[in-house]
């Protein structure tokens, strides 16, 4: 067990008992997590961090939630939510001349597209649109990082094993979901930016939201992506050919408009979800076969469950 006692004689954020994760997740569904911890600062995560894998306490980072499934039973565990504590994105200009931005985990891709407009700078406005967070997008998401410019990511500064370490010229040069993520949190991430036109910059978020709002159910619950894209192939194209675009289990319902994604139709449970997920990965398995990988992240469920869909 967390003694909350001694958590709160060195953290300054704040902390939830048995709250309702359905309150994060982007589906709105899930069960109740033991503990939810806002840090304040850095220096409260890596706190916080450290008590928590003392105490061998399990923890997950919710980020948006964007993709993040929970089990009906909750989590019997701490997550952490990094917002608003660690969430600051910085500007610095070195004698060289390159612009860097530093940015928290905990910082909002969208907010870093309007920083980086903001100051007249290129490349990440093709971000716009995108869910989750800075931290999420270095550590998992191949999507976010796939329309950056080629070394846009300087470092990312993780912890690990109690340390702190920078990881350079990340993830270009070294795969960080090969180097011991499973102990690995991510504090923060810098980017090389090129200036730019800030009129130019604004008309080109303006274009891809235009155009991810057609191809995405933004007004919809859902979950992000489902499916990671096979080696040489798109997950989206799979479910298409096999013909579960639109299909229905329950209150959950993969996309009409992007059929990588699951919604939440209004009254769908976590068990709607998961049967869904494990049908059309086994007709897609059949009729394609292919066998999707998940993209989105289970919490709280047994062994037996995680490999029914792994």
């Amino acid at each position: 067990m967390v003694s909350l006692l001694d958590i709160r004689s060195f953290f300054k954020g704040t902390i939830k008992l048995g709250e309702p994760l359905a309150n994060y997740a982007s589906l709105g569904i899930g069960g109740a997590a033991d503990y939810v911890f806002s840090p304040s600062s850095r220096e409260d995560l890596i706190a916080v961090v450290a008590h928590l894998r003392e105490s061998a306490i399990p923890f997950i980072f919710a980020g948006r939630g964007s993709n993040l499934l929970v089990s009906e039973q909750g989590y019997h565990g701490a997550v952490i939510m990094l917002e608003p504590g660690v969430s600051a994105i910085r500007l610095e200009r070195p004698a060289s001349g390159e612009a860097l931005v530093h940015a928290a985990a905990g910082a909002r891709i969208a907010s870093l597209v309007d920083f980086c407009i903001t100051h007249s700078l290129q490349g990440a406005e093709e971000l716009a649109g995108m869910s989750g967070t800075v931290g999420g997008m270095v550590m998992r998401s191949t999507a976010g990082l796939s329309v950056l410019p080629e070394g846009c990511v300087k470092s990312v500064e993780l912890l690990r094993d109690g340390g702190v370490m920078a990881v350079s010229d990340a993830p270009e040069k070294i795969d960080l979901r090969k180097a011991g993520l499973g102990r690995d949190v991510a504090l923060s991430a810098s980017f090389r930016f090129m200036p730019g036109n800030k009129e130019e910059l604004m008309r080109r978020r303006r274009e891809i939201l235009v155009r991810r709002n057609s191809e995405q159910p933004l007004n919809v619950a859902n979950a992000g992506l489902m499916f990671q894209d096979p080696p040489g192939k798109n997950a989206a194209g799979l479910v298409v050919d096999a013909g579960m675009k639109g299909f229905r289990r329950g209150g959950a319902a993969i996309s009409d408009r992007h059929a990588n994604m699951v919604l939440n139709t209004g009254n769908a449970t976590v068990a709607d979800v998961l049967t869904l997920i494990k049908h059309v990965q086994s007709v897609v398995r059949e009729k394609k076969g292919v066998q999707l990988a998940l993209a989105m992240r289970l919490a709280g469920f047994d062994q037996e469950s995680l490999r029914e869909v792994a």
